[in-house]
Parts: C-alpha cells; structure tokens; sequence
C-alpha cells in the first residue's frame, strides 16, 4: 500500500514578497486532469474557501493529458506571478522516472502546502499468479513484455499522403514491441507479438475483444494526426455559436467569450450527417480539439491537441490524446521528434507476418457472420440428426 498526495503549488519567484496588495485580480488553479477526477474533486473542495480567504476568485482551470504533464507544464512554464498555482499530485515524483525527458523542471515550481494525503491500493484479480509485489515484477519479467496494461509507450508513425500510415509502438524499459501495424487506407496488416497473432483487413472492420491492441486501426490514428479539409463536393462547414467562461485578460473579471466550433456535415446515401467537430482557440483560433462521427452519427474519435510547437517551419502539436470511446481505448501520442518532408522508401510500408504467428482474416471471418445471419439459425433437429462428415480445427 503506498500514498498519493494532493499539494499546491506555485511558479517559482526568486527572492520576491508578494506585490502589496496581493491579489488584485482573479487567481488561477491549473488541475492537470480532466474534470471528475481524484484532484479536480479535491480542487474544487477547497476552492470556495481559498476564494474567500484570497478575497478574490480562485478559477479552476483543467488541462488533462498525458499523465498530467500537459497541466504541469502549463503551471511551470507561467508568469511567476502568483495567478497561477497548481494542484500538484504524486505524478511530479513518478513521472521523472517514467519519461525519457520532460518539458518542464521541478525547480520551476515552489510548494505553497500539502492539502491531503490517501492511500494506494495495488490489486490483482483473485485468477493472477501474483500475490505479491515481489510476486508481480517476477511474472512481468517472465512475461517479458507480455503485460500489455501500459497506457503510454514509445514509438514511430510514418505518414505519407494520401493516407499511407505505418506506427510500431515499443513497451517500455524492455523495447520490445507492442504492436506493429501498416495501412494504405483501405486494408491493414497488424502484428501483435505479445499474442502471437497477425491480423489483416480492411480498416472499417473492427470486432469486440477484451484486448483493445486487437481492435487498432491505422485509419483511426490517421483522421486523428491530421485534420482533413471541407470536401467541397460533398462537405458544408458550419460555425456553431457557443460560449465558454473565461477570465477577461483586461479586466480580469469572468466574462462570457465566443467558443469557435466548426461543425462539418457530409452529404450521403441517407442523407445530410454531422462528420466531424473541429474546436478552435479563440485567442489564436489554433485547433485544440476534433470529434469525428461515422455515418450514424456516433462518434467513434475524440481527439486534443495541446502544446502547438514549431517543426522546421510548421506549426504541430507536441500531445496528441486519442480517444476510441467504442473500442474503449486512448492513446496519448507525444512528440519528441518529428522530420516533414523527408524521403520514405517503400519497404517501410512492408510488414510480413512473423514467422509462427496466427493469422486472422476479419475479412473472412465478417464473410462468415454476414452468410449466418442471412442464412438464419441451423434448427437444432437437422444439427442433432446430421452430424458433419469432417471436422477442422478452426484458427
């Protein structure tokens, strides 16, 4: 059992007392996760009595992702001013030794106070070999790579227009590889070593499965790297009118301000249909957000972008979170090094499958389900009277 704590903290000031007079405007509280959560629950406890001992509004403002580090950066890299604290959590000890490099410095933030501790439970299902801690890193060692519950690994994507993608992604600490997988937009090969198992298919075929590795599409990742234009032949973008509050930057009062959502509807067989959400910043009208729908209407992609860098010339987000609310899966994509323009042979687009893998044709399989259901129920008469000449293994 270990603790998590909650603690405020502040951009650091060297050798500064507070301006007289502080605070003369409203205070910010940057919560790097999303609303609901632990420390977004915590933060909001305390905010209605910090307002009132501040003598001024204490704003909450939650900048989830990437494990907490798009918030912790934002808090760090802030006018050391005193507007901005942070609701700091056990995340700024683990993420120096779960992250090759960081864009942010510890020494850049002072501890204002401690506001909780609770502790920790580590767990395993009553079916797992691991009683233990010291039982647990024995079978992850055993595994070598075959325990598959990590949400952020390191990785390559190669992307080539029109929609050509390939994306390796490696576990960490041991580097082998989680997944590997090709698409040249329509079909897609995907190789799992950790199951052995080599899947291929075209990119809109996606079955149930309890391992979400099994249900990635390249297509998916691709909508959500790349923002597509209108389709004039087909598309019509519309300018939704919303509003959001914020705090005036003048007059540092909280003010209602324009959100800048652009909703693009597709023509089709069975009518007009919303295909996809874009949200821009209304200060820089910079893209922060795209929600894609598939032809129901569901949305099958929630996308963020966060932390906009410039790479040889081109402005690209240094986060990008995935979403796959069907599949129930995220991915959190961090750019530690991206080249534009550069020359892509095509054998970096050829993925074989590995030697004694299994392979598994959805394809085949969709042919199959699709053949049942239009052929309806075997009666269970026929099936007890008539048994089958020959039997197979199935794969």
């Amino acid at each position: 059992m270990g603790t998590r704590f909650f603690a405020l903290l502040l951009a650091l000031v060297p050798a500064l007392a507070p301006a007289q007079g502080y605070p003369a405007r409203p205070v910010r509280m940057i919560i790097p996760f999303a609303p609901g959560g632990a420390s977004d629950f915590v933060g909001r406890i305390i905010q209605p009595k910090m307002s009132e001992l501040l003598g001024q509004q204490l704003v909450i403002e939650n900048r989830g992702g990437a494990a907490g580090n798009i918030g912790l950066e934002a808090a760090a890299k802030s006018d050391p001013d005193g507007y901005t604290m942070l609701m700091g959590t056990s995340s700024l000890a683990t993420s120096r030794l779960l992250y090759h490099s960081l864009p942010y410095a510890i020494s850049d933030l002072a501890a204002v106070t401690l506001v909780c501790t609770f502790p920790l439970l580590m767990v395993a299902p009553n079916s797992s070999p691991a009683k233990s801690v010291a039982a647990f890193i024995a079978f992850a060692r055993e595994k070598r790579g075959k325990v598959t519950e990590f949400k952020e690994i390191r990785g390559y994507i190669v992307l080539r227009r029109p929609n050509m993608l390939r994306m390796i992604g490696l576990y960490p600490i041991v580097r082998n590889k989680a997944f590997d997988i090709v698409s040249d937009g329509q079909q897609f090969k995907l190789s799992i070593p950790a199951t052995n198992k080599f899947f291929v298919g075209h990119n809109d075929v996606i079955e149930g499965s309890e391992s979400p590795l099994d249900t990635l599409r390249p297509q998916a990742i691709y909508d959500a790297l790349l923002l597509q234009g209108v389709n004039p032949e087909n598309e019509v973008a519309v300018l939704e009118d919303s509003t959001e509050m914020v705090v005036d930057k003048q007059t540092h009062k909280l003010v209602y301000q324009p959100n800048y959502v652009l909703d693009v509807v597709r023509k089709t067989n069975k009518g007009w249909t919303l295909a996809r959400k874009v949200v821009f910043d209304r200060t820089n009208l910079v893209p922060h957000r795209q929600v894609i729908f598939d032809e129901h209407g569901k949305p099958v992609t929630d996308a963020s972008y966060q932390v906009f860098k410039d790479y040889d010339g081109v402005q690209f987000p240094g986060y990008i979170d995935i979403k796959r609310p069907q599949e129930e899966y995220d991915i959190r994509l961090f750019m530690v090094k991206l080249a534009i323009n550069q020359t892509i042979n095509e054998d970096q687009f050829g993925l074989d499958q590995p030697a004694g893998s299994i392979l598994v044709n959805l394809d085949e399989r969709q042919k199959t389900i699709s053949a049942k259901d239009a052929n309806g129920p075997t009666p269970p008469a026929a099936a007890a009277v008539d048994p089958p000449a020959s039997t197979s293994s199935p794969h």
